[in-house]
């Protein structure tokens, strides 16, 4: 069995994801994701967000690979 971390210590690994926030699947999220926001990437970062009154992407980087 592996030591838990301690509840102290739960507090500072937590990263809080927003309301109608999209996250990339295979994400590493180690910052807070506001709401409406459109973040992928490792560590994640927040790329877009989305118009909550429009329910369309608003703005958007691409990734050139």
């Amino acid at each position: 069995m592996t030591d838990l971390p301690s509840e102290t210590e739960q507090e500072s690994l937590l990263a809080l994801v927003g309301r109608h926030a999209v996250v990339g699947a295979g994400s590493v999220v180690t910052k807070d994701i506001p709401p409406y926001a459109i973040a992928y990437g490792v560590p994640a970062a927040v790329r877009g967000r989305v118009d909550p009154g429009e329910d369309r992407i608003v703005k958007c980087e691409r990734r050139h690979e």
